[in-house]
């Protein structure tokens, strides 16, 4: 339970300054931890997570990503995997421009989830594909 609490007072002063308001404000912690929680929530929800896979095994059917418990990963969570790929295209005035961009080639469900780290099973279609070091989203 929160204890503390901030207290802060606001005044509006205007002529005369006989009319002068004062509104005091109690703000409670315990009752905002909520609303930061929730509002934590919908913006996690509208960003991914990005990590990367750093292991496999078993011919890739299971890989191991650099998010975990403290990334708020979650069991049976599905990720998508992506590699980064440098295109390059042609400009307008002829000059070569090069950007990185994400081509999705797989996907995985996590099974076991630690504080620094989480293990996926991937399916057997898109074993062949995935790499160490492609780029995993959590949504």
């Amino acid at each position: 339970d929160w204890s503390t609490y901030i207290r802060f007072r606001i005044y509006r002063v205007e002529d005369p300054v006989r009319n002068e308001m004062n509104h005091e404000f109690t703000f409670v912690f315990s009752e905002s931890n909520d609303l930061w929680e929730e509002l934590g929530g919908l913006v996690r929800g509208r960003f991914p997570l990005g990590g990367f896979i750093i292991e496999s095994r078993a011919s890739r059917a299971y890989v191991r990503i650099n998010l975990g418990r403290r990334n708020r990963v979650t069991v049976e969570q599905e990720c998508k995997i992506f590699r980064r790929v440098i295109k390059k295209k042609k400009g307008t005035n002829g000059n070569i421009i090069s950007s990185i961009e994400f081509d999705r080639i797989g996907q995985l469900t996590l099974f076991r989830v630690q504080e620094d780290f989480s293990w996926g099973k991937v399916p057997s279609n898109f074993r062949g594909s995935i790499l160490k070091g492609d780029a995993v989203r959590c949504y």
